[in-house]
C-alpha cells in the first residue's frame, strides 16, 4: 500500500498538468477501487464512502475515452468536431462529475422511498433508537462522549419527541432529490452543496457516520472552493495593485 500511495503522487502532477490525463486516471480509479476492496474485506463490513470518489473516476474515465473516440473519429473523416456553446473538453470533464455526484444523491433518496415503501419519512420517526445504540458503541469504544451540545440536543430530542426527526432529517431528503438542481448552474450549485455538506456534517456528528470523502468531493465540484479561492485571491492582489497605484500617484 505504501508504494502505491508513492506512485500516487506523480501521477497527481501529471492529472494537475493536464498532460495525457486518462493515464492517471486510470491509476487513481484503479487504486480507489482496491483501497476501497481491501478495506470491506479486512473490517468485515460494507461501507460506501469510497463510492463517491470511484464514481467520479470512472466517469472522469469514460468522458476521456469519448474523448479519443471523438480524436479519432475526426483524424479519420477529415472532419473536426466542436462543442456546443463554447464547452471545451475540461468543462465536460467538470460537468460529468457533478453530473455522478448528483445521480449518487438522487439514487440515495430513491431508494429510501423504496425500501421504505414510501413512508421515510414516517419511519425517521424511529431514528432516536438507532441514534441511542449509535452512541452507546461509540461510548464503549472509545469511553468518551465528546459532542457539540446541539448535537446531544438532537439525539435527546428526537428520542423524547419522534416527530421532530421528521422537521430536522426531512430537508435531507429534500436535498438529496435537489442534487440534480445543481447541475443548471454555478449558483445552484453552490446552494445545492452547502446544502449536502451542512447534511453531512450534521450525519457525522449526531449519526457517527463517515462521510469526508463526499464533503470533500462537493467542496470542489458543488461548491467550486477553488474557483473561489482564486476569485478571492485575484481580487485581494487586483486591490492591492490599486492602494500601490493611489499611493505612488499621491506622491
Amino acid at each position: 500500500m505504501a508504494i502505491l500511495k508513492a506512485w500516487l503522487l506523480p501521477f497527481l502532477v501529471i492529472y494537475i498538468a493536464g498532460y495525457v490525463r486518462w493515464l492517471p486516471l486510470l491509476y487513481m480509479l484503479g487504486l480507489s477501487l482496491a483501497v476501497g476492496t481491501l478495506k470491506n474485506s479486512q473490517h468485515g463490513e460494507i461501507s460506501h464512502r469510497f463510492q463517491i470518489i470511484s464514481m467520479i473516476l470512472m466517469v472522469q474515465c469514460g468522458w476521456h475515452l469519448v474523448c479519443a473516440g471523438r480524436w479519432l473519429y475526426a483524424r479519420v473523416s477529415g472532419r473536426g468536431y466542436q462543442f456546443h456553446h463554447g464547452w471545451n473538453v475540461d468543462r465536460m470533464e467538470v460537468f460529468v462529475s457533478q453530473s455522478a455526484i448528483a445521480a449518487i444523491y438522487l439514487t440515495t433518496a430513491i431508494t429510501k422511498m423504496i425500501r421504505s415503501g414510501g413512508g421515510w419519512l414516517w419511519q425517521i420517526q424511529n431514528v432516536g433508537v438507532d441514534l441511542q445504540k449509535t452512541w452507546g458503541q461509540d461510548y464503549y469504544n472509545t469511553l468518551s462522549q465528546d459532542a457539540p451540545a446541539w448535537a446531544v440536543w438532537i439525539k435527546d430530542t428526537v428520542t423524547t419527541h419522534p416527530w421532530v426527526a421528521v422537521v430536522i432529517f426531512g430537508p435531507g431528503l429534500l436535498a438529496e432529490f435537489g442534487a440534480v438542481i445543481g447541475l443548471y448552474g454555478r449558483g445552484k450549485a453552490f446552494l445545492v452543496g452547502i446544502a449536502l455538506v451542512v447534511l453531512h456534517i450534521g450525519a457525522i456528528t449526531v449519526m457517527k457516520l463517515e462521510f469526508e470523502q463526499n464533503i470533500y468531493c462537493l467542496l470542489i465540484f458543488f461548491v467550486n472552493v477553488p474557483f473561489l479561492s482564486l476569485a478571492g485571491l485575484r481580487w485581494a492582489l487586483a486591490r492591492s495593485r490599486g492602494r500601490t497605484q493611489s499611493l505612488r500617484a499621491a506622491k
